[in-house]
């Protein structure tokens, strides 16, 4: 993929790979997540059943687990036989009180065994599970499971730094890269459960391919999304329509991030106002919590909302001086 700059940009700030493709769902997003610096969330791999997509992390899981239902196993020896030893000392009360302690103590051991077999049962589909391995050429959307792809020999690595592309000055930190070989393939999670990868994922997704090849000088022909709380998802071809769609939102959202910044010209609201029902910048917050609106690391002064003798206010609103949308500030005046 050959580097591409627009000269006509005047903004010196490099822009995310975040910021892009936010844009891509509502520019004022786009806007709100290159002001406030946002990074890309950070999901680390966790004991949680559906958040471990390394296979030594579930192995780690597993034995954890097992060293917790062990611990719980000792623990209710132990107080099994304090109990009966203070009882023949004392009085039967004591078994009443020890009865709450059994009780969260058997609760305990219930969820680890239920997670430990979940957990083994994950194993064993990771284990056997298998997918066609993309074809590099392909201009389509193929199907992939993230199992699958470790299977065929892929490698899952974490960066710790972002990468950096000077001549569109574009940053941005894939989730995980898929090593084989001479290949470089990005992936991310994304929340939505729709049939196919939304252009916002598209264009986060190319970008990614973008940085890896012109970062790192190998080849990434096409990017994974893997979609909803699952591990299946698709490659996204690194070439065509879809190349497109990122070069499209890079220099579209590079226009609209110079005329907000040095024209003062924000972008209106979506015409499709729905998109701000559930958008994580319009959700209010209570003023009192001190959590402000930050626009070039400076501090925006809030755009109260009210209900009743409470105040609320939350980073879309703070920064266009409105009232978004969101399905929670419906019972909110402005003032």
């Amino acid at each position: 993929m050959s580097s591409q700059t627009d000269n006509s940009a005047e903004i010196t700030d490099p822009i995310s790979v975040a910021a892009i493709s936010e844009s891509v769902f509502c520019p004022r997003a786009g806007i709100l997540t290159h002001e406030s610096r946002a990074d890309e969330r950070s999901e680390e791999p966790a004991f949680d059943v559906m958040a471990i997509y390394e296979l030594h992390v579930l192995e780690v899981a597993i034995v954890r687990a097992v060293w917790l239902i062990v611990a719980g196993l000792v623990g209710a020896v132990i107080m099994f036989y304090v109990t009966h030893k203070i009882v023949q000392a004392t009085h039967e009360l004591v078994w009443l009180i020890s009865l709450g302690f059994a009780g969260r103590l058997m609760m305990f051991l219930g969820r680890q065994i239920a997670s430990l077999l979940r957990l083994l049962g994950k194993r064993k589909d990771a284990q056997k599970a298998r997918c066609v391995k993309p074809d590099p050429h392909s201009l389509e959307l193929q199907r992939v499971t993230w199992w699958g792809m470790l299977n065929e020999g892929f490698e899952s690595a974490q960066y710790s730094m972002a990468l950096v592309d000077p001549d569109m000055n574009v940053v941005g930190k894939p989730w995980r890269v898929l090593r084989h070989g001479s290949l470089r393939i990005p992936a991310f999670r994304t929340r939505s459960t729709a049939e196919l990868p939304s252009q916002q994922s598209i264009a986060k997704i190319i970008a990614y391919c973008y940085l890896l090849e012109t970062s790192e000088g190998f080849d990434s022909p096409y990017g994974i999304v893997l979609m909803g709380d699952t591990y299946r998802g698709f490659a996204v071809p690194n070439r065509g329509t879809f190349q497109t769609i990122f070069k499209d939102a890079a220099k579209n959202f590079r226009q609209i991030a110079t005329a907000s910044d040095q024209q003062q010209n924000d972008p209106p609201p979506p015409p499709q106002q729905q998109k701000c029902r559930e958008c994580p910048w319009g959700k209010p917050r209570l003023v009192s919590l001190g959590k402000t609106t930050n626009r070039h690391e400076r501090p925006v002064r809030p755009h109260v909302l009210r209900k009743w003798s409470k105040k609320f206010h939350c980073d879309c609103g703070d920064r266009f001086r409105w009232k978004p949308p969101h399905k929670e500030n419906k019972s909110l005046r402005e003032g």
